[in-house]
């Protein structure tokens, strides 16, 4: 056995290995659509049958040379590209969106791969077409020439199909394709295996970002009623007491409304001015409800750049109801921003009775820090940010965003 022999030997178990592993991992994940995972046990079932035939072929040229000519790889080889050829290009118009039946690609495709097939089997035979080259010693090999123009229609026309629906794919799914026209069945089977995990991985991602976002949602819809029903006793009063203030709490809380409904309808990160915004409303009705027993004081003149919606106002609400006792001395919140060389940085300081990380892990304590977990995965997921919580030692709680530069 020479060195070629051997590493084919180990490509094809390589190969063999890998597609068993494609399968394997099928039965894991969840999620996937039934076309999708169809796809894929179809294709990596293709990939181990014709890593065992690509197997054999070796084996053969090995143990039974005699017997079985050299034309006995090219068929195999031939073989597991008509089979899995034809589901490549279903997969390739399944992610440009494109109907399978009728669609003239993949019925050119079929066409041309059972006719490149069975030139390719012709071929294989060991009588040889001999044409004469006039004026050479040498002779042109006419139907293994008729082998390689029809491989190469073919993998063109495979290519041009590819590249004029690049747009509608990612880079990735690029790639892929690519792969699977022009690289070997071991790189093709490495490629889908990783594709799958990646997908699945993308998948489990995004099924992370949209829960943290439903929470975020169900918390908007949830307000509490008695925080509603407060405000709306105090304006009650100050309606007669001080209408001037009155009108001022009803312009604060229609704005602590409308951005929390606004929140319901963003996907993506807002300028930190309209977090600012959100929570400063918030903090003028709570100051009205609590008048001499809450304190605010902004010092915030970094504010170029961009977080989650429902960041700030939920963290500087979890002060406020957590923070206010009667009994205790008055409650002052502090909201601070800094430019970092890092990026930028969000304090929010108060002197109420204060928690650390330690209590987010304590199962018959959590109600406190729902929201503040809940904004932690968003802030991780949308702009790779981070939140931290840690008891300051003059009292209190320090609950700090960190969001990297771009």
């Amino acid at each position: 056995m020479n060195m070629l022999t051997a590493l084919n030997l180990a490509n094809d178990s390589a190969a063999i290995t890998l597609s068993l592993v494609g399968l394997l991992m099928l039965h894991w994940v969840g999620g996937m659509e039934k076309r999708l995972r169809n796809f894929y046990r179809l294709t990596f079932s293709l990939l181990l049958f014709s890593g065992f035939l690509q197997l054999a072929a070796t084996l053969c040229t090995v143990y039974l040379p005699d017997l079985l000519s050299g034309g006995f790889s090219l068929v195999t080889s031939a073989l597991s590209t008509s089979l899995l050829m034809p589901v490549y290009v279903w997969y390739l118009l399944f992610c440009c969106g494109e109907e399978r039946r009728g669609n003239p690609f993949f019925i050119a495709a079929c066409v041309l791969d059972v006719l490149t097939f069975l030139v390719t089997l012709i071929g294989a035979d060991r009588k040889r077409l001999q044409i004469p080259i006039p004026g050479s010693p040498f002779s042109f090999d006419a139907v293994y020439a008729s082998v390689i123009l029809a491989s190469a229609a073919y993998l063109a026309f495979l290519l041009i199909g590819i590249l004029r629906r690049r747009k509608k794919l990612t880079r990735g799914q690029v790639l892929l394709f690519l792969v699977c026209v022009l690289a070997s069945s071991l790189l093709e089977t490495v490629f889908f295996a990783v594709f799958l995990l990646k997908d699945q991985a993308d998948r489990y991602l995004a099924q992370k970002e949209e829960a943290a976002r439903e929470r975020a949602r169900a918390a908007v819809l949830e307000m509490r009623p008695h925080f509603i029903l407060n405000t709306m006793t105090s304006i009650y009063y100050l309606c007669g007491q001080d209408p001037g203030r009155a009108r001022q709490v009803i312009l604060d809380f229609t704005s602590y409304l409308r951005d929390n409904f606004t929140a319901l309808a963003r996907d993506d990160t807002v300028p930190f001015t309209d977090e600012l915004e959100h929570a400063r409303a918030y903090l003028a009705v709570e100051q009205v409800r609590f008048e001499n027993r809450l304190f605010v004081e902004f010092d915030t003149p970094a504010v170029q750049f961009r977080l989650p919606p429902l960041t700030l106002q939920p963290i500087v609400e979890n002060a406020v109801k957590y923070g206010i006792n009667p009994e205790a001395a008055p409650l002052l919140i502090r909201v601070v921003s800094r430019e970092t060389a890092e990026g930028f940085e969000v304090t929010v300081t108060d002197n109420g009775p204060g928690f650390d990380e330690r209590d987010f892990l304590r199962p018959d304590d959590r109600e406190p820090h729902v929201a503040l977990n809940n904004i932690r995965e968003r802030l991780t997921m949308m702009c790779s940010g981070t939140l931290s919580v840690e008891r300051r030692e003059e009292g209190g709680s320090a609950v700090t965003i960190r969001i990297p530069g771009r």
